[in-house]
């Protein structure tokens, strides 16, 4: 994955970045704390799963559930390619000359990039699933381009660019502890490349002012270190003879995951409360579960408490397909899994909320995964 971020940088930012930042004002996009490792199925409802997961799912949603079907093997994962981007980048790929002509004054520049979310992730993981013990590797590459600029109101300004890629060593694990009363830790051994800008717009000025050949390279912030985080958390299942019920709590990051780099270190992944229910019911071989999920209970990142909301609805014909619905921050979304035990596919469309309140800064993306192996 160490060719991800390079092709990334070379294309998107070069040729944007140094027109944004001249038009950009002092605001940064404040958006909810990303999930460092998600997965398509959850993501078509809603981005949910803290108090229903299992397997594969489970090593980022809640580690609680891993091992708890009772199977000797939940997942036996060989690979599970993962892609997630943004709408307005097929638009990119479709006309790349349209974003690649470097001659442009500061009100072109406003007018061709102004509101345009680029975001491209991708992600895998190869591992295992067992009773006792979960283990894997994963690695995860994402480029964003985030901008909503105010010529007339350049103090509340908003403008993100950075590409980050994760790779590392996942072991994790759950027991029962008591009736219906599970606990899951998860260990992660990571190294992080962390490109960003971090230079004020007035600052950039300067330097064209004094020197006309500023090379985007010299704006970015690169920075790479290994660090070790902890993951842990809590299942609570409430039998019932129609419906059974879950909740779950899952701290990420447990006092935040931070990096040791040979100079500049790379920007912490910082601890997440997550806390979730849920509902499932059976009817003649469907299976119907309701999940409702709060992240970041303590609004670390200070937006609206709806940028904190998720919700979703599954419903499951057997094991083998499923379709979801779900709210994502307030945006509907959409799912569908097709589960064939040696191959699992999924599709999502849903809508990550870049600005501080639902509404600011909408942005639509797609996703999709495959997973080759043994799952349940």
């Amino acid at each position: 994955m160490k060719w991800f971020p390079k092709i990334l940088a070379m294309t998107i930012f070069p040729n944007t970045l140094l027109f944004l930042l001249l038009v950009s004002g002092n605001g940064w996009a404040q958006q909810a704390l990303p999930r460092t490792f998600s997965t398509t199925g959850n993501l078509g409802r809603g981005d949910t799963g803290t108090a229903d997961t299992y397997g594969m799912d489970a090593l980022f949603y809640n580690p609680a559930g891993l091992g708890s079907s009772g199977e000797l093997i939940e997942d036996i994962v060989v690979a599970s390619p993962q892609l997630t981007v943004s709408e307005e980048l097929s638009d990119f790929s479709r006309n790349p000359s349209k974003y690649t002509q470097l001659k442009l004054s500061a009100e072109e520049a406003l007018e061709k990039y102004n509101r345009k979310n680029l975001n491209v992730d991708a992600q895998n993981f190869t591992g295992a699933v067992l009773d006792k013990l979960s283990y894997g590797f994963v690695n995860k590459a994402y480029a964003d381009v985030t901008t909503d600029l105010n010529l007339l109101d350049l103090d509340h300004s908003l403008f993100n660019a950075e590409t980050v890629a994760i790779n590392g060593v996942i072991i994790g694990g759950s027991r029962e502890i008591y009736d219906h009363l599970r606990l899951g830790v998860n260990v992660k051994a990571l190294n992080k490349l962390d490109a960003y800008t971090k230079v004020t717009p007035h600052a950039l000025i300067e330097q064209i002012a004094i020197r006309k050949d500023v090379e985007i390279k010299e704006l970015l912030v690169t920075t790479r270190g290994n660090g070790v985080g902890y993951d842990v958390g809590m299942l609570w299942e409430i039998p019932g003879r129609f419906t059974d019920a879950t909740v779950g709590v899952a701290v990420f990051d447990a006092g935040d995951t931070t990096f040791k780099g040979t100079e500049a270190r790379p920007r912490p992944e910082l601890q997440k409360v997550n806390i979730g229910t849920a509902v499932k019911t059976q009817i003649e071989g469907q299976t119907f579960t309701g999940t409702f999920d709060v992240n970041d209970v303590f609004y670390n990142d200070q937006t609206s408490i709806f940028n904190h909301i998720h919700m979703g609805l599954r419903c499951s014909y057997q094991t083998y397909v499923s379709v979801e619905v779900g709210l994502n921050q307030g945006y509907g979304t959409a799912g569908l899994l097709l589960h064939l035990k040696f191959l699992v596919l999924e599709y999502a469309k849903f809508t990550e909320e870049l600005g501080k309140n639902p509404g600011d800064i909408p942005d639509i993306r797609d996703s999709i995964q495959a997973r080759i192996g043994w799952t349940l």
